[in-house]
Parts: C-alpha cells; sequence; structure tokens
C-alpha cells in the first residue's frame, strides 16, 4: 500500500513538472518560432542524420543521380532500362521538387536539403497553429509537436537525407489542410500528388477535412457535413486530383513516361508480417493514445458518415502502405488523418489537465520509443544517437 503511494506520487510529479516545463515555453513571447530551432538540435541528438556521408566528397547515390537528371531535363522519361524493382523506376511522375530545383536553379544536395529543413521548419510552426486552433490548449498542442518530431512524421524532414522527398509531400499536405483558399488548395495538393503517389491517395483525407464545418457552439455539438459551407476547398482537392490524372495521361502518352510498380504485390505484406504492425505502431508511436480513442468517439457517438469516410481513406492507405516496401514512409500518409480526429478532441476529454496528462504520457511514450523505419523483408533500421554515432565515426577514424 505505501509503495502504491509512493508511485503515485512519483506519478504526480512527474506529471505536473513535465507539463508545467511545456506549460513554462508557451509563456515565452513568439517561442514557436524558435523552438523548431530546439526541436531540430533534440531530434538529431537522439537519432543522429548520417550527415557524415552525405557531406562526404565520395557520397554516391543512383536516387540522388535520378533526381538530377530529372532536375535538368524534367519533360524525359529517365526510367527506360532500369530494373523495376529499384525504387528509382518508381519515380518518373515525383516531379514536384526536380520542378520545383529547376526553377530555383537548385544545383545539388545540400541545397534541395536546405530546402527540406525550410519546409520541416515550417512544418513544425504550422502544424502547431493548426492544432491549437482544434483544441485550444498551447501547452497540450506543443506536447503533440514534440511527440510527432519524435516519430518518423516529424523525423523525416531532418533525417532523410536520401532524397526520398515524403516530408515535402507531408508539408504540402498540411499546407493543403491549413490555408482556406481554393487555388492554393488545389495547388498544395497538386505538388503533393506530383510528389509521391501515396500523397494522391492521402489527399482524400484532406477532401473530408475540407467537407466539414467547424465546431457549432454547444457541448455536444459535432462536426456537421456542410456542403453548402467549406465544399469549394473540398471541390479543389478533388479538382487537383483530376488534374492530376490527365498530366500522367499526358506525361505517358507524349513523352512516355512509365513508373515500373514491381514492388507492389500482396506477398510484401505476408513476408514481413510481424513488421507490418511494427510499422503501424511507428506512424504514431504514443500518439495512438489519442487516435484510437478518437475513432472509438465517433463509432459511440453514432458519427457514421464521417466515420466510414475516415475507415475508407485511412483503410486505402493503409493497404497502400502493406503491399509496397517501405512501410513505414508509407504510414506516414496516415498523418492528415491525425489532424481529421484531433478536432473532436475537446469533446473527447472536458477537462484541460487531463487533456494535457493524456498529451504527456503520448509524448513520453514517443520519446521513450526509438524513430524506426521499417521496410523490405522484415528490414528495420534506425538512426543512432549522437554520442554513439560520434564514437563510431572516432573509432573508424
Amino acid at each position: 500500500m505505501k509503495a502504491e503511494k509512493i508511485n503515485a506520487s512519483f506519478l504526480n510529479t512527474l506529471f505536473e513538472k513535465g507539463i508545467s516545463y511545456f506549460e513554462n515555453w508557451t509563456t515565452r513571447k513568439s517561442f514557436i518560432w524558435y523552438f523548431p530551432l530546439v526541436l531540430f538540435l533534440l531530434v538529431n541528438f537522439f537519432s543522429f542524420a548520417g550527415y557524415e556521408d552525405f557531406f562526404s566528397s565520395d557520397f554516391k547515390d543512383d536516387k540522388w543521380d535520378f533526381i538530377f537528371q530529372q532536375v535538368h531535363q524534367p519533360l524525359k522519361n529517365h526510367t527506360d532500362g532500369i530494373e523495376g524493382s529499384l525504387h528509382i523506376a518508381k519515380r518518373a511522375f515525383r516531379l514536384s521538387i526536380p520542378v520545383i530545383a529547376y526553377i530555383f536553379h537548385l544545383s545539388n544536395r545540400f541545397q534541395i536539403y536546405t530546402l527540406q529543413l525550410i519546409c520541416w521548419y515550417f512544418f513544425v510552426v504550422i502544424t502547431f497553429l493548426l492544432i491549437k486552433k482544434l483544441i485550444k490548449d498551447n501547452t497540450a498542442s506543443l506536447m503533440v509537436i514534440v511527440s510527432l518530431a519524435f516519430t518518423y512524421i516529424g523525423y523525416q524532414g531532418v533525417g532523410d537525407l536520401d532524397g526520398l522527398f515524403d516530408s515535402f509531400a507531408i508539408f504540402f499536405l498540411l499546407c493543403a489542410m491549413y490555408f482556406n483558399n481554393f487555388f492554393l488548395v488545389l495547388i498544395f495538393c497538386l505538388l503533393a500528388n506530383f510528389t509521391d503517389e501515396r500523397a494522391f491517395l492521402a489527399t482524400s483525407m484532406v477532401g473530408i477535412w475540407w467537407s466539414y464545418s467547424e465546431q457549432k457552439e454547444g457541448a455536444g455539438s459535432s462536426f456537421k457535413f456542410a456542403l453548402n459551407q467549406v465544399s469549394t476547398n473540398a471541390i479543389a482537392v478533388l479538382l487537383a486530383g483530376i488534374i492530376y490524372l490527365i498530366i500522367r495521361k499526358y506525361l505517358t502518352m507524349v513523352y512516355h513516361f512509365n513508373a515500373h510498380s514491381d514492388a507492389f504485390f500482396l506477398g510484401q505484406f505476408f513476408g514481413r508480417f510481424p513488421t507490418d504492425f511494427f510499422g503501424l505502431w511507428g506512424c504514431f508511436e504514443g500518439l495512438w493514445l489519442l487516435v484510437i480513442p478518437l475513432l472509438m468517439y465517433l463509432f459511440i457517438n453514432k458519427r457514421w458518415l464521417l466515420l466510414a469516410l475516415i475507415s475508407f481513406s485511412g483503410g486505402v492507405n493503409l493497404l497502400a502502405a502493406f503491399f509496397v516496401a517501405d512501410i513505414t514512409r508509407s504510414m506516414t500518409y496516415l498523418f492528415p488523418m491525425f489532424l481529421v480526429l484531433i478536432k473532436y478532441l475537446p469533446q473527447l476529454i472536458g477537462s484541460k489537465q487531463e487533456l494535457r496528462k493524456l498529451t504527456f504520457i503520448a509524448l513520453l511514450i514517443c520519446f521513450l520509443y526509438p524513430t524506426y523505419n521499417c521496410q523490405g523483408s522484415n528490414k528495420i533500421l534506425r538512426n543512432s544517437p549522437l554520442p554513439i554515432r560520434l564514437f563510431k565515426i572516432l573509432n573508424l577514424k
């Protein structure tokens, strides 16, 4: 009995001090504009990106070579003669970043990585502003942001040195959900679609986002389907998808573009069965403590249409993740679903203190659980913390 009281006291003290720490951050003037820099250092300390290889003069990578072929000749098909199982064989239509690099004369991987870091910086800022608007609590919002930074969703903007560009796609999807403007929604959805095909599937969740109006007054109110209020942005999402498919068809017919899909097959799922669910957990990690209760909330409160739309859209993205090689990367495209669901968090948890406790627990789990990348045939990758990485570098020398 005494031991239980000590444990309860310890946990209460941990919660109080931890939450108080983040609350103090939010009282600082304009903290959100420099907090991403602190977060960048923290992320790199616990999962150090391989900068020593990336900045080496001996660095060679076929993905970056292919990217700069696209930069120099965006309208040429560069996948001819490439084995279909290779990653670069699937990049024919992933033109957003090569075209941006072409327009702004980004001539090397360091410049593109710098652009990636800039987008990651604004990803942190915009996500905080959006979540703060939805749950109306700065402290809980900040803890959600830190939690995301310790998942692969938040890490890839810092740690992607391979030119995969998923962080760009997630950033474009976020912007399409943040800016309430028809043309911006259209442009950002197009940019996301042409960054990765999985973003095309994820834009359905952006359409769901814009198809639901903001919360009405009243404690028991819900986000009701309101075509007459916000349908223009949902139409922009749909239009972006149609334009994307038309451009793909045009590039195929006129410029003979061809994206191989040899890696998309059912054997991926059965060949690495336990790893699939390991990768699913790694998508949100501790933030599943928010996602699962929010899905249950929609079910209990009979939000059938919204639940059906989320289930269908999320299910399609989930299947795509299970049937391709890069399961963790694919899972990150569920991020728009997280934003759609988090709208309901204040209704699920009425108490601000309980909300902060739950988000703090989620943060602790995300912090303690290392950032993994599950891919291929039961392959699980992770970066070492900075002290271990430095030891390896010095030891090699």
